[in-house]
């Protein structure tokens, strides 16, 4: 029996401000946003800040489930099921190792705009501020995901008495109590085996 329960997290959007330093400012984009990778791990500066760089980054935003655990009953027969994946967890910490690179890229882009900005601005007041609204405007974190993933997939095994019967599936919470049950009807049990499966929305 294969069980699947809840829905994995989503990614939001954060907006941050990072510092940037007189001693820290630099034309090169990658050499300021390699400072700005530095920085978002150790956010103590030194020096007076030059500006501020503001970014918006992906956050995972977890939905919690209520079941906690699983368990198959045929009769007065009973299984307790175990945890085959933490998708919401594998999911978090995919995202948490791609976060560097991500901010990398993110302060690569963000810097490159601030230079255009600032060169349109010595060309022309006004054109700066077009350059600066659009850059401002088309600013945004990569939220996409497949938020349908169940947040974890369980697994429990029985062996029920040959024949055809029914096959409860229940799942629990944190105090082991049923808080959604489907039951199979006809399941045929022989030698071979049966492989079900179920999802359980809460």
């Amino acid at each position: 029996m294969f069980a699947e329960s809840g829905f994995v997290g989503r990614k939001v959007e954060q907006d941050i401000s990072i510092p940037i330093t007189e001693r820290d400012h630099h034309h090169d984009a990658w050499r300021v946003s390699r400072r700005a990778v530095y920085q978002y791990h150790h956010p103590v500066y030194h020096g007076r800040v030059k500006y501020w760089l503001r970014m918006a980054l992906p956050e995972w935003r977890s939905r919690p489930s209520r079941v906690q655990g699983v368990r198959l009953r045929v009769g007065d027969t009973e299984a307790d099921g175990w945890l085959v994946e933490d998708i919401d967890a594998i999911a978090r910490r995919t995202l948490e190792e791609k976060m560097d690179s991500i901010l990398l890229r993110t302060a690569a882009r963000v810097v490159t705009k601030m230079l255009v900005t600032k060169a349109a601005e010595e060309e022309n007041d006004i054109l700066g501020f077009l350059v600066n609204l659009f850059g401002s405007g088309t600013e945004a974190a990569d939220t996409r995901g497949w938020t349908s993933l169940p947040g974890a997939i369980w697994m429990a095994r029985i062996e029920p008495p040959p024949g055809t019967g029914q096959v409860a599936l229940e799942f629990l919470d944190a105090e082991g109590r049923v808080i959604d049950t489907h039951v199979f009807t006809d399941v045929e049990t022989s030698s071979a085996p049966v492989f079900l499966n179920w999802r359980s929305f809460e």
